[in-house]
């Protein structure tokens, strides 16, 4: 294939964009400006000079450089000459090429890198406490992150070096400092959790579905024995035993396969060194006994299984084993080969708790007994609290107790000798697991929030709290179960799905803060509803990877019955746009609320009514916050009501607001509504009677009111429900606001002057297809649809363009995972587009990819791949970095700057595992030695993953202060995680000690 010609810049390597050429504008002074563009064919202007190049030379070098990476890149499989088709011309930033002159290329000292993954979506598995209950390890899509009990912080990530999702986990019974982590894709992994290190590797070559260990009966230098449930493309499913050596005796790694199933097998639980088994399989209990299970080789190893049907399909189980003496005045079995009994409770799908007493033991005698002692023997209690799935349960340490939790938000104690409940209420979440430390002294929450906490079993209080970004994403269930219709979904994938992007900005006084507009719960394996609404909202620090505050932005259903008297689900309103002021003083949110469809049925003659009379009905609220420093959160100043309410909104769906901005100079937003309506609003002093009326601290209270309105005259707007949208910009000195609709068959930009609210110019095909983002960088227009157009406002052109392959996702999925963020003190916008890359032959992956340009000139400045879809991309203001926020809760910051915080135990160059015994810089409890985890030398000072400050260390002193750790226990336990200063100020003290400086 011949090579192609290609002049001036070109995007980098990977790209899937096509540059476009500059056209002619036509100009007329007695009209508005307009611009016509021609998508096809763009020609260059014809009066435009040609620039010269001083150092030829230097050109030279520069071409053949860049000859040369692009011959590397297209060797190496990373671009092809075909991804980037170019059409013949020039953009009109760069020159005209003339025999060999061409301008240089400026080397850029700035150089963009991506940080590692903060955060995450934590995985429907259950938590693991350490032996001595300071550590908690908590299983994230791609990682196990180890948490300090003690203080909530971070101590390490275990990161996959696959990248593929974990599937289980669990300690080795051999080395609890080792685990074992396995993987959808069949492979298993040894880590020292302690260490951070990866230490073997074995693939089964199948997909892992459960995962657990037991120490082998006779004593061997071995893993210890290793049991999954897994399963082959479309085949049976497997319960196997694996004895997985490695280093010299990996040849004598051995396996057996000890049952063969039709159906999906599920809960796994070992007992007694691996001489009883227990799984589960939709409403069956499956119980396995052997008298040697570990003989020399595994193919020897058999199984004798018994099995009992439960009235309903099982959805979470535990299992327990006490000794014989304690149990009920009952005949033993004649053969004592067990040490105790197997008490088993399950929790159902509709809600029931059944016990089973010493259930291993009756099935024995039931089959030694006749058909009388049957009925009396595999006998069970019932307790129902519960009015949907339980979705876990425990025995508590001495097995007088049952705690269960669901989606009733509620943590239920059982007491089994009586049979009564203690609740602990109004959690922030539905409650996906439960585990009980070592100890029995405290119990490990997860919640569908996507949080973790750690409960004292006296008093019931939070010790720990771990709390990620509660995306409204959709998890389906491993394993799928039943299907139980209600109102809301009558039929198996009638839920509704959340098809809005995520409303993110981020705080201009703290760029550590990132706030987020976020539902109430995530949807979990059982409950596969996504949450429709997004009504609280939350505060997330980059730096420390926590959550900082939660409150709510609309009306929520927290602490009454979120079920109608027809069983629907009652909705809370939802939040669709969310911007904040530039001295981050006022908080902007749009919310929106639905009634349910069913409630309007009676209005409606018909079907097609029923929808008509529903967005009548919707409500539409602005909503103004103010910060307040004493309190910390955010107030509600002003309400407004329908704020695109007027005469010309005679239909029902011409009230939404379908954009909202702010403006970076003063206190000011603007929306724009289905109505063709702009309005900008501004604060007043609030007055009575013609006096101020001010708060309790003197300062004066303030109402948000409408200063200008104008009308975008453009019939030619298109689209209905979803379909409608818009795009508002400001420019950096808050002088012009360009205003654009999603879809219009004029492909309209308006330039409205903020401060008088007119319009001063009307730009017509600016943009082809559905226009998904608008922003403003110093003297250019980005434009963001079917192309990226970078238009430039003072030599009224195109600066340079490109063309989007088209991708075939329908226009709510381009809308949700299609991004344009500018940081106009930076000079920089950011891209992130949808790619589909092929996981295998047959198999393809939807994920983004990020490309960072300045409008000056068409070369990237940087392009990476995120390992999933984008869900919000936001820049940080004034430190030269955006947020990428994917589907999966993960947060990864790209930036140039070198002074930017490094988030949450990972930098901006290659992550570095942290040392052993860093767990000492925080103390351990009641300030005991951690003995069994490790000491650190004196000379050997362990470095800070959590932020980094850029402290200048004194070389002067060629000997290390030697630091005491009750000086470090001084500084960290100040009690709760709750009340610790700030990270930054944590770590100066830490330096000033080793410094042997006074802070």
């Amino acid at each position: 294939m011949p090579k192609r010609k290609r002049e001036g810049l070109e995007l980098e390597n990977g790209s899937n964009l096509k540059k476009l050429k500059t056209h002619e504008m036509e100009k007329d002074k007695l009209v508005p400006k307009q611009q016509h563009i021609n998508a096809v064919a763009l020609q260059p202007k014809s009066n435009k000079k040609p620039r010269t190049v001083v150092n030829a030379k230097a050109n030279s070098f520069y071409r053949d450089l860049r000859k040369k990476r692009r011959k590397d890149r297209i060797e190496h499989g990373k671009q092809s000459i075909d991804d980037i088709q170019e059409i013949d011309g020039e953009p009109s930033g760069s020159a005209d090429v003339q025999g060999s002159q061409q301008k240089p290329m400026k080397i850029r000292k700035a150089k963009w890198k991506f940080s590692g993954i903060v955060g995450g979506r934590m995985l429907d598995l259950d938590p693991i406490f350490t032996p001595n209950e300071e550590y908690l390890l908590l299983p994230y899509d791609t990682a196990i992150n180890v948490y300090a009990t003690s203080t909530s912080l971070l101590v390490r990530r275990l990161q996959l070096s696959r990248a593929h999702p974990v599937s289980a986990f669990a300690l080795s019974s051999i080395n609890t400092n080792h685990l074992f982590i396995s993987t959808n894709s069949g492979s298993i992994e040894k880590w020292d959790w302690l260490e951070g290190t990866r230490l073997e590797y074995w693939d089964i070559s199948a997909t892992i579905y459960s995962l657990a260990t037991s120490m082998p009966v006779h004593t061997e230098k071995s893993n210890g024995l290793v049991y999954t449930v897994d399963r082959k493309d479309e085949g049976q499913w497997k319960f196997t035993v694996h004895r997985l050596l490695g280093g010299s005796e990996a040849s004598k790694t051995d396996l057996g396969t000890l049952l063969k199933y039709g159906e999906p097998l599920k809960f796994v639980k070992i007992l007694d060194n691996g001489r009883i088994v227990v799984i589960t399989s939709g409403s069956r209990v499956i119980i396995g006994t052997c008298d040697r299970p570990s003989p020399d080789s595994l193919k020897d190893l058999s199984y004798t299984w018994r099995d009992v049907d439960c009235p309903e399909w099982i959805t979470s189980i535990d299992v327990q084993m006490r000794p014989y003496d304690t149990t009920m005045k009952k005949p033993k079995p004649s053969k004592k080969s067990f040490h105790g009994a197997v008490d088993i409770v399950v929790g159902t799908l509709r809600g029931k708790i059944i016990v089973y007493d010493d259930l291993l033991g009756n099935l024995i005698r039931v089959e030694r007994g006749t058909t009388a002692q049957q009925v009396d023997s595999i006998s069970s209690r019932r307790l129902h609290w519960h009015r949907s799935a339980v979705l876990t349960l425990k025995w508590s340490l001495d097995g007088n107790y049952i705690i269960s939790g669901g989606s009733e938000t509620v943590l239920v104690i059982w007491q089994l000798e009586t049979g009564q409940e203690q609740v602990l209420p109004h959690l922030s979440a539905p409650i996906e697991s439960i585990v009980v430390s070592p100890s029995g002294s405290s119990y490990g929450v997860r919640l569908s929030d996507n949080s973790a906490m750690i409960l004292s079993t006296s008093e019931l209080q939070p010790t720990f709290s771990v709390a990620g970004i509660q995306l409204p994403v959709a998890r389906k269930a491993a394993i799928p179960v039943p299907f139980i219709p209600n109102v809301d979904a009558p039929f198996a994938g009638s839920t509704p799905q959340h098809k809005s992007c995520l409303p993110a900005v981020v705080s201009p006084s703290d760029p550590s803060h990132l706030l987020l507009a976020v539902p109430s719960f995530t949807a979990s394996g059982l409950n596969p509803r996504v949450p429709t609404s997004s009504c609280y909202l939350q505060t997330f620090n980059i730096t420390s990877a926590h959550q900082v505050a939660k409150q709510a932005l609309t009306r929520t259903k927290d602490t009454i019955l979120s079920i109608g008297p027809k069983q629907n689900l009652i909705e809370e309103p939802r939040v669709i746009h969310m911007r904040i002021s530039h001295d981050a003083r006022w908080l902007a949110t749009i919310d929106e609320w639905l009634p349910p469809r069913g409630d309007v049925t009676f209005l409606a003659f018909d079907k097609e009514r029923e929808a008509e009379e529903q967005l009548l009905r919707r409500e539409i609220h602005l909503k103004i916050w103010l910060w307040n420093d004493q309190l910390g959160i955010w107030e509600l100043s002003s309400r407004i009501d329908n704020p695109h309410s007027s005469q010309s909104s005679i239909t029902s769906d011409s009230r939404a607001v379908l954009a909202l901005a702010s403006d970076p100079s003063c206190a000011s937003f603007a929306t724009v509504g289905a109505n063709n309506e702009l309005r900008i609003w501004k604060p007043s002093i609030r007055r009575r009677n013609g006096i101020e009326v001010r708060a309790k601290d003197g300062r004066p209270l303030m109402n948000w009111r409408c200063r200008h309105v104008t009308l975008l005259e453009d019939s030619n707007i298109v689209g209905k429900g979803n379909h409608k949208g818009a795009n508002l910009a400001y420019s950096l000195d808050g002088s012009v606001l360009a205003a654009g609709y999603r879809l219009s068959t004029s492909s309209t930009i308006y330039l409205i002057n903020s401060s008088t609210g007119t319009v001063q110019r009307t730009l017509t095909c600016m943009y082809t297809g559905p226009l998904l983002g608008l922003e403003i960088v110093d003297r250019y227009l980005i434009v963001l649809s079917s192309e990226l157009r970078v238009w430039d406002l003072v030599a009224e052109e195109v600066s340079f363009g490109f063309k989007l392959k088209p991708n075939g996702l329908t226009l709510e999925k381009r809308v949700t995972i299609t991004h344009l963020a500018a940081d106009a003190k930076g000079g920089t916008f950011a891209v992130s587009l949808p790619e589909n890359r092929k996981t295998s032959k047959h198999t393809t992956k939807l994920r983004s990819r990020l490309f960072i340009f300045d409008p000056k000139t068409p070369k990237s400045l940087y392009e990476s791949s995120v390992s999933n879809t984008s869900v919000a991309l936001v820049p940080a203001a004034g430190r030269k970095a955006y947020y990428v926020i994917d589907s999966e809760a993960q947060v990864r910051v790209v930036s140039s700057s070198p002074s930017m915080f490094t988030p949450s135990g990972s930098a901006l160059v290659d992550n570095e595992s942290s040392p052993r015994g860093l767990e000492n810089i925080y103390g351990t409890k009641d300030g005991a030695k951690a003995d069994a985890i490790g000491k650190v030398d004196d000379e050997d000072v362990p470095k800070m993953e959590f932020s980094r400050v850029d402290v200048l260390l004194s070389t002067e002193k060629d000997e290390a202060a030697v630091v005491s750790q009750d000086k470090l226990a001084e500084i960290f336990d100040t009690g709760s995680a709750f009340t610790l200063p700030p990270t930054t100020e944590l770590f100066e003290q830490v330096a000033h000690l080793f410094l042997g400086k006074q802070p």
